[in-house]
């Protein structure tokens, strides 16, 4: 009996949990797309079949992403564009190295502040030498 009641307790804080979740990624998505939220809307609800990976982390990393872009003066319209794009990459390189998409999600972020270093795990050499050829 009190197995039953803990196993349903965990359930019901593991759904408020999400639904925090949830509701703190869509603040994001709403501030930081704006009029373009709707590419990320569509782009999330395939993102499990065609990229492997849940609504939740599409949403939270194209936001990241977004916010980013945005902060850094790139208009909403191209951040929108860019931040999926980054997310698609993330996720595509996550199933070509069977490695975590919030893994590479984290090294991908690492470019945005200048630090080669984590993406080359992953096959990518940003450095100044290289970029130039």
């Amino acid at each position: 009996m009190f197995g039953g009641l803990r196993g349903a307790i965990r359930l019901i804080g593991s759904s408020l949990t999400l639904s925090s979740q949830l509701t703190e990624i869509q603040n994001v998505i709403d501030q930081t797309f704006g009029a373009y939220q709707g590419a990320l809307q569509e782009f999330s609800k395939t993102s499990i079949t065609e990229y492997g990976i849940s609504e939740l982390t599409a949403k939270q990393m194209a936001g990241r992403y977004q916010a980013m872009g945005v902060a850094m003066g790139i208009s909403r319209e191209q951040a929108a564009g860019m931040s999926l794009e980054i997310t698609k990459l993330a996720a595509d390189l996550a199933s070509f190295y069977d490695r975590d998409v919030k893994e590479v999600g984290e090294a991908l972020n690492a470019t945005f502040t200048g630090m080669t270093r984590p993406m080359r795990q992953f096959g990518v050499d940003l450095t100044q030498a290289t970029l130039k050829e």
